[in-house]
Parts: structure tokens; C-alpha cells; sequence
């Protein structure tokens, strides 16, 4: 994940986040993001980490109680 730096002021409330966060040029499918008051960009997700999560979900399924749940968002 990366951060983009921008210069202090106008972007240090919501708003101005919110601005910065709208005219990010990230490359294609990356995720940008507010995390903690810092523009986040993240790379897309590959089939890999797809494969290990759905192998990690049935693990946990035979260990978890029946009234919990597991989700992918």
C-alpha cells in the first residue's frame, strides 16, 4: 500500500480529504482509500490471494461455532 503525500492545509480536515481522495491518479483496479486521515492507495487483489482466503474460510469453518460467519468483502 502507498501513501500519497500532498502538502499540509486544506486536505487535513474531511473535506479536503475527501477532495484529495477524488482526484488521486491511482492506476487502474488499485483501491484508494482514507485510512486514519491518509490517502491510501493498495493494489488490486490477484487470484492468489483469492485461492489462499477461500482455503483459510474452510479451515475456519470446521472450527467455528454454527452461529458464527466468515465474509470476504
Amino acid at each position: 500500500m502507498n501513501t500519497y503525500d500532498a502538502p499540509a492545509g486544506p486536505g487535513d480536515d474531511w473535506p479536503g480529504l475527501v477532495r484529495l481522495w477524488e482526484v488521486v491518479d491511482a492506476p487502474k483496479n488499485c483501491k484508494v482509500e482514507i485510512v486514519a486521515g491518509i490517502v491510501t492507495v493498495a493494489p488490486p487483489v490477484d487470484n492468489y490471494h483469492h485461492l489462499i482466503a477461500g482455503g483459510v474460510q474452510r479451515s475456519l469453518y470446521g472450527v467455528i461455532p454454527e452461529t458464527w460467519g466468515i465474509y470476504q468483502t
